[in-house]
């Protein structure tokens, strides 16, 4: 994408659809309950799929919080480096394992996809997790019966916060996206996000998520491509 497309789309964003966005939040909250649960009931078919029931997220739908995480997620979107057929970014990443910064792509081997999910074919396929900033933090934008996790504020936050996820034993490593958050800016990784590399290339790029979170994409890529 090239420059004055970005700061088209980003003109676009804050002028228009922010607005758009807030005006829908004031009208849900303050004056209209039925709009309130109509994006309710609208959420919850996403929400449903990974394992939020209704009473977690309902009241949290329109708020300051959603606001802004909706707006970075797409100002890092239109800015991402990643783009499928491009080459892909290689952003400093910490391995949570020594807790030493390492490459994300040192993690890749000649020939073999690397799909890296932010947020089985282990014989065909190689995976990591990136793991990044708290989307709902409990002192932030923060659903009913979530993990007790605040805001980072440093990088011992964020590695102590990786550690729950890593004791869900994922079958893959799990690296930890630094406090500069490059990996996230450089693949749009809000809220959540998969991507297939190859060879050094972005070969699949899912949508941003919760929404455009499909793994069952990644799968079929992997059953057509290897």
């Amino acid at each position: 994408m090239d420059l004055a497309t970005r700061w088209w789309r980003w003109l676009v964003l804050t002028l228009v659809l922010l607005p758009w966005e807030v005006v829908k939040l004031v009208v849900a909250r303050f004056f209209s309950r039925r709009m309130d649960t109509f994006y309710t009931k609208m959420l919850g078919s996403v929400m449903e799929e990974i394992g939020w029931s209704e009473a977690d997220y309902a009241g949290s739908v329109y708020c300051i919080g959603y606001v802004r995480q909706w707006y970075r997620c797409r100002v890092l979107d239109i800015g991402k480096e990643a783009h499928r057929g491009d080459t892909a970014p290689n952003p400093n990443v910490i391995s949570l394992t020594d807790r030493k910064l390492t490459k994300l792509l040192d993690f890749a081997r000649e020939g073999r996809p690397l799909v890296i999910n932010f947020g089985k074919f282990r014989d065909r396929a190689d995976f990591i997790i990136v793991y990044i900033e708290e989307t709902h933090a409990s002192d932030g934008w923060r659903f009913k019966n979530n993990y007790d996790i605040n805001v980072h504020r440093s990088i011992e936050d964020r590695l102590k916060a990786a550690e729950e996820l890593a004791r869900l034993r994922p079958r893959c490593p799990v690296v930890v996206d630094t406090m500069e958050n490059v990996a996230t800016t450089a693949y749009g990784g809000l809220d959540d996000r998969l991507y297939v590399l190859r060879d050094g290339v972005v070969e699949y790029e899912g949508a941003r998520g919760p929404v455009g979170y499909k793994l069952v994409e990644v799968e079929r890529w992997l059953q057509e491509h290897c």
